[in-house]
């Protein structure tokens, strides 16, 4: 993913994660199922400046909240929507001239989803 000049960067974002995410669902509201969960996991983050041809990369843990509903749409099988917010923690980013700057990298996701119910 390209990011915009931003703080002093212009280059390409690359981010891996390995979540593990717990579910608690709601009483339903008719046939709508909603539920909470909370992740964590690993994360593998890159930032590769074209400006200053430099590469800050971290590796850590990583958190999300997720907010969702359910419709079924067979007997085991639910159409969802979901919200995620995920944090990667911060980015360092040394500038040619020796200063540091912190890139924070929390995102925001809307996920369509189809899940099995076991």
């Amino acid at each position: 993913k390209t990011i915009r000049p931003l703080l002093g960067i212009n280059g390409i974002l690359t981010n891996y994660n390995l979540m593990f995410n717990g579910y608690c669902h709601f009483n339903s509201i008719g046939i709508i199922n909603s539920y909470v969960g909370l992740g964590l996991g690993l994360s593998n983050t890159q930032i590769v400046d074209k400006l200053s041809n430099s590469k800050s990369k971290m590796k850590g843990l990583a958190s999300q909240i997720i907010l969702g509903a359910g419709y079924p749409i067979a007997d085991k099988v639910d159409l969802s929507l979901e919200y995620r917010a995920i944090s990667q923690g911060d980015l360092e980013k040394k500038h040619s001239s020796g200063e540091k700057e912190r890139v924070y990298t929390t995102k925001s996701h809307l996920v369509v989803a189809l899940s099995y119910n076991f």
